[in-house]
């Protein structure tokens, strides 16, 4: 598709859409405004969100899955949140932040048009959603590691295995900061006979 073909069609989205913003949610007015101007680029993407077209976007989507509405403005508006999804871990964040997987989710399994862009954005969030509530164990995992109970300090061990195994940024600064951790997977290392745990700590 051309950049005149993609911004003819955005500018028809636009037309079709900002009617029923008008009357429904005049706040999406602004953010259709921008969206006629994107064609879909990384950096076009970063503006819509950062001007708070997220949640808007996500409103229409879910009216006009509710409603029934055109299959090609359903259509463009899971295009643009998809893009979304997968292009950055900011805009996959504001996405969770609201709530969008599950509907993202619903769409991807019961659609027959469900795309595999549509697929990659929900498979991204999933992922992003796990990474995040592994991230928020760190504090229980690091406790159980210094605890006194011998069973739950090779339990942490595997724990901060998975931490550390996460594929983009793993939290390596803030389990390393954490007084004590380092020195106990060491003292554990070399006093431990089990060699699961010295297997899980070398690695």
């Amino acid at each position: 598709m051309s950049d005149g073909e993609a911004g003819t069609q955005a500018c028809n989205f636009c037309a079709c859409v900002c009617v029923r913003a008008v009357h429904a949610q005049l706040a999406c007015v602004r953010v259709l405004a921008l969206l006629t101007l994107s064609l879909l680029s990384g950096r076009s993407l970063a503006r819509l969100a950062a001007a708070g077209a997220i949640p808007p976007l996500l409103a229409l989507l879910r009216s006009s899955h509710t409603a029934g509405a055109s299959t090609e403005e359903a259509a463009h508006l899971l295009r643009v949140l998809s893009a979304m999804a997968i292009e950055s871990a900011a805009m996959r964040e504001q996405l969770l932040h609201a709530d969008a997987l599950p509907l993202l989710r619903e769409l991807d399994q019961h659609s027959c048009s469900a795309s595999v862009q549509l697929h990659s954005a929900v498979s991204a969030l999933q992922l992003q959603e796990e990474q995040a509530a592994l991230l928020g164990q760190i504090p229980q995992v690091c406790a159980r590691l210094l605890g006194a109970d011998a069973v739950a300090s090779k339990t942490a061990v595997v724990g901060l295995r998975k931490l550390l195994s996460i594929e983009r940024e793993p939290p390596i600064e803030q389990i390393v900061a954490t007084p004590g951790v380092v020195l106990k997977l060491v003292q554990m290392m070399r006093d431990s006979t089990d060699v699961e745990v010295q297997v899980n700590e070398a690695q």
